[in-house]
């Protein structure tokens, strides 16, 4: 599969296996259909994604930048919050699945 312009710095999969997501030196994060090994949908961030996470059935995403955690609905694209940490921590981004219906 080609996609990024660069290194992955990280990526992460649904529990069934057929949706990935990576994060590049590029500063895009891409979300693939693993299936048929296409790109679903591209994002040009303006820092570096460092990390990415997406839930078991692939409904969230998350997106830890250089400076900020990023929360995302991914069939609407919708934008849901983004949360500065600063610059000085290197943590990362990660789902914890509740108990409640995708």
């Amino acid at each position: 599969m080609m996609g990024h312009r660069g290194d992955v710095f990280n990526c992460s999969m649904t529990i069934d296996g057929e949706v990935g997501i990576t994060a590049g030196s590029d500063r895009r994060v891409i979300v693939w259909d693993l299936v048929l090994g296409l790109r679903f949908k591209e994002v040009l961030f303006q820092e570096l994604p460092l990390h990415v996470s997406i839930s078991p059935v692939g409904k969230f995403i998350t997106v830890k930048t250089e400076s900020r955690v990023e929360f995302y609905e991914t069939q609407s694209r919708i934008f849901w919050r983004s949360f500065y940490c600063g610059t000085e921590h290197s943590g990362v981004a990660v789902f914890v699945p509740d108990l409640s219906q995708e």
